[in-house]
């Protein structure tokens, strides 16, 4: 078994355990598979590709996504929290950065690309109906936050060349997981409780780190 294998195995096992205990609610599994999902997925890319391809803003918000899911661990610590939210913000943004940069230039977009837009925007507008008009303090940030995600979702968009191959496309599915598992969290805390929320935004959370970090692998080989 070569060395990414044993961490992508790591990942898949903790990401199972994590989720299963964020479904039957058991803290003490779901602490210590938190803290370690994203480091072995940190690992696994590290070791996947050669030294000179490793994209540090990639790995930067890894980490960010790993300091972030600590702070995460405590719902119960508003500041804590709040905390966690904005790590992991700063980890979307460090995403987009990293996608823009690697736009194709003087390259002409078919149009097709552009249906892929389609997607994250009904989940943006969808998101931004069902929570506007509320007035707690934290819907303005909810707004920002959505909005920048809905930007990496762009940016990974136009990062798609013309002959686009499935590397591009997994980071581009990874990026509307993100979205997605945003939106349910933003509807589920300001404007109705859906059932299992926790749930299904740590599973699309999870698969959404996996497809960004393997389509950003396998990119490293074309």
């Amino acid at each position: 078994m070569t060395i990414p294998s044993t961490f992508i195995i790591a990942f898949l096992i903790l990401a199972a355990l994590n989720i299963l205990a964020v479904g039957s609610k058991f803290k003490p599994l779901q602490y210590v598979s938190q803290l370690l999902i994203v480091p072995s997925l940190i690992l696994y890319y590290l070791f996947s590709i050669r030294l000179a391809n490793i994209d540090i803003l990639i790995v930067s918000g890894l980490i960010c996504c790993a300091i972030g899911s600590y702070f995460l661990i405590y719902q119960e610590d508003e500041t804590k929290l709040l905390l966690g939210i904005f790590i992991i913000l700063l980890a979307n943004i460090l995403y987009t950065i990293s996608f823009l940069r690697s736009i194709e230039t003087n390259v002409q977009y078919p149009w097709w690309k552009f249906t892929l837009l389609i997607p994250p925007t009904f989940i943006l507008v969808y998101t931004i109906l069902r929570i506007k008009g509320k007035t707690e303090v934290f819907s303005i940030p909810a707004f920002l936050y959505i909005g920048l995600v809905y930007l990496m979702c762009v940016s990974a968009v136009l990062r798609l060349p013309t002959n686009a191959e499935l590397a591009y496309f997994l980071v581009w599915l990874g990026s509307i997981f993100f979205l997605f598992s945003v939106a349910i969290s933003a509807i589920d805390s300001f404007r109705e409780n859906i059932p299992r929320a926790g749930l299904f935004v740590r599973i699309s959370y999870l698969v959404a780190q996996f497809l960004i970090t393997q389509g950003m692998i396998f990119t490293s080989f074309i």
